[in-house]
């Protein structure tokens, strides 16, 4: 604790040192309006100070605007790292979550940044505050100077975007997941597919593929790599890292809440099933109405679409491994019972335990695809060392062929207090 406190005050003060003079400056030129918050601190103690506007909230020098900040940092009455501020005028937070002080950057405001912000801002920050030590709180502010560099988001970005001639639907966790609930609703099978990088390269060389995603009715983009083209490409940027991983766990919730029924089709023999038990012990209520590995041929799929159908199954879960599963089900869409079918690749070997996935620290910074690299080094090297840079240079040619604006400033929503 004092190791922490020492070295918070030590950067505290190098950078009110280096910052204040070019801060008074600014103050006597531009006399910049400003307003006052009081936010929860230690113990539940009222903790004010103010934000000036010195620089607009779309500048790469705003975080001036919070020097009144830091100084409490010195004070020892806001941390660097620590859960996020809350208003006075909101619901005073759980006694675990105000016991700490504040901080200028919490574990959820860089999940916010990097977007994987999934999961309730209390429960992330509780968690961290459990197993909080000096050096995860170093960890933290190290992660986030990181997410500076890649993170960040627009404060309204577009409802669709385009990228190497293939439409994104720009959804959050949760708007993707109302999406598809109305979908259950239809009277058709309709298809959502996931694209990243990889699967972008592959629309670039299959035009079967590409006119595929081209025409389905939803087409979520995972990835880091998608991110980062739109943020140094174009004026475009990603709601949500909207992944089937990290869908499924809410797809399962929501199902159970609104009695859908889920059909698991993929993967080796046995890991579908696996899948299933591990699903509806997580989530109780969940029906599974039937799974069956991936292994199949032409000859046997239409006995498994008519045992699909049978089983009254409102979504399908195909993991077959881009573009078999898409065009699987792109072939089979208007046999199909299911309201909605969805390829998800290798959810099934990660949530069987085949395959382990990523630690979080590693997801906060993007590097997903890395720990994926050193798992399987040589299935994966060609899609990540040499499928990544060819991304970039393709979206790149792209870019400058249909004469895409390229990004600039983006505004952000940098308040720090009451998110």
């Amino acid at each position: 604790m004092k190791l922490r406190r020492f070295y918070e005050s030590l950067l505290a003060l190098l950078f009110l040192l280096t910052a204040l003079p070019v801060i008074w400056c600014l103050r006597i030129l531009g006399r910049p309006a400003s307003r006052t918050l009081t936010v929860y601190g230690r113990l539940g103690r009222p903790v004010s100070f103010r934000i000036e506007r010195l620089f607009g909230a779309g500048s790469r020098l705003r975080f001036l605007n919070y020097w009144h900040i830091v100084g409490m940092v010195l004070l020892g009455r806001f941390g660097l790292t620590g859960p996020r501020p809350v208003r006075v005028t909101a619901a005073r937070p759980a006694y675990s979550r105000y016991a700490v002080r504040p901080g200028l950057v919490s574990p959820y405001e860089l999940q916010r940044r990097m977007n994987i912000a999934f999961n309730d801002p209390d429960t992330v920050e509780e968690r961290f505050i459990r197993g909080a030590t000096t050096a995860s709180h170093a960890g933290l502010l190290l992660r986030y100077l990181f997410s500076m560099l890649v993170g960040g988001k627009p404060q309204r970005p577009g409802k669709r975007i385009k990228l190497l001639d293939v439409t994104l639907h720009n959804h959050s966790m949760k708007s993707a997941l109302r999406e598809i609930r109305q979908f259950c609703k239809g009277a058709e099978c309709r298809q959502i597919a996931f694209v990243n990088p990889h699967c972008l390269n592959i629309s670039a060389r299959d035009p079967q593929y590409r006119a595929l995603l081209q025409g389905a009715p939803m087409v979520l983009a995972d990835g880091i790599g998608i991110h980062l083209a739109l943020k140094f490409f174009t004026s475009d940027a990603l709601r949500d890292n909207v992944n089937g991983t990290d869908l499924f766990p809410p797809l399962c919730r929501m199902a159970a809440r609104e009695k859908l029924s889920l059909y698991l089709l993929g993967g080796r023999p046995g890991v579908a099933s696996a899948v299933a038990a591990g699903a509806q012990a997580r989530v109780p209520g969940l029906e599974i109405a039937g799974t069956h590995h991936g292994f199949i041929d032409a000859a046997e799929s239409d006995a498994v679409v008519t045992q699909i159908n049978r089983s009254g199954a409102d979504i399908l879960l195909v993991a077959m491994g881009v573009p078999l599963q898409e065009n699987w089900i792109a072939a089979n869409v208007h046999k199909l019972n299911p309201r909605v079918a969805m390829g998800v690749g290798g959810l099934f070997d990660f949530y069987s335990g085949r395959i382990a996935r990523a630690p979080l620290w590693m997801r906060e910074m993007g590097l997903e695809w890395l720990y994926r690299l050193l798992q399987e080094p040589g299935r994966m090297w060609r899609r990540y060392v040499i499928g990544n840079p060819a991304f970039l240079w393709r979206v790149w040619r792209w870019r400058r062929s249909a004469a895409v604006p390229r990004a600039g400033k983006t505004l952000q929503q940098d308040c720090l207090a009451g998110r």
